[in-house]
């Protein structure tokens, strides 16, 4: 799946080639499901106000899963004017999506809430499954039953549900970016879910 300079979403495969499937003008991301079935797209129109959708791949039965007003329920700051997805990504083997939320202000800079957002593709409900700081980016195992939650300072073992597991948390010192965002570490599962590896860099 690809993003043309148009905005417009385009698809290929290697028997079919592109195929032109959405013609919305106003999309920003867009991810795979697992089994090449389904594709979560944001949607962000001039004034930054944001939306999520789904589709099939070959673009049928467009439908929106996440409306602007649901997405500023999620914000944590009375002085933002809402909040955006980050980090989109499906649960390995399912329909369902996972995404962070960062919220938006007049200006420059990029805090995640630390919070995890799913979404049931197929029956459009959505859910909060970590709520604000008890989240993070998640990167799940390839059999898609735990799932690593990274944030800046620490990564968390979870069950693919959200449950704690008996794994200590790897704490790490804060990374400095010298920029207006924070720096979370992407770990990297093993194929059997069984183990994962990361590389942080020095403070």
């Amino acid at each position: 799946v690809y993003i043309g300079p148009d905005r417009h979403l385009h698809t290929w495969t290697e028997s079919a080639g592109p195929l032109h499937v959405m013609e919305y003008g106003d999309i920003s991301e867009a991810r795979v499901s697992s089994d090449g079935e389904m594709i979560a797209i944001i949607r962000e129109d001039p004034s930054i106000s944001s939306s999520l959708w789904v589709t099939g791949f070959d673009g049928s039965n467009p439908r929106r899963v996440m409306s602007w007003d649901d997405l500023k329920s999620l914000k944590s700051s009375s002085e933002s004017f809402g909040t955006s997805p980050s980090n989109l990504l499906w649960i390995p083997g399912t329909h369902r999506f996972t995404f962070t939320t960062h919220d938006l202000f007049e200006g420059p800079g990029l805090m995640l809430n630390d919070d995890l957002i799913e979404v049931d593709a197929d029956s459009g409900a959505w859910r909060i499954q970590l709520e604000r700081g008890k989240g993070g980016i998640a990167r799940y195992s390839p059999d898609g039953k735990w799932m690593a939650i990274t944030t800046a300072s620490q990564i968390n073992i979870r069950d693919i549900n959200g449950n704690p597991t008996s794994t200590a948390p790897l704490s790490f010192s804060p990374v400095m970016t010298y920029s207006e965002y924070q720096y979370y570490p992407e770990p990297v599962w093993a194929a059997d879910g069984s183990r994962l590896a990361v590389a942080i860099p020095p403070v």
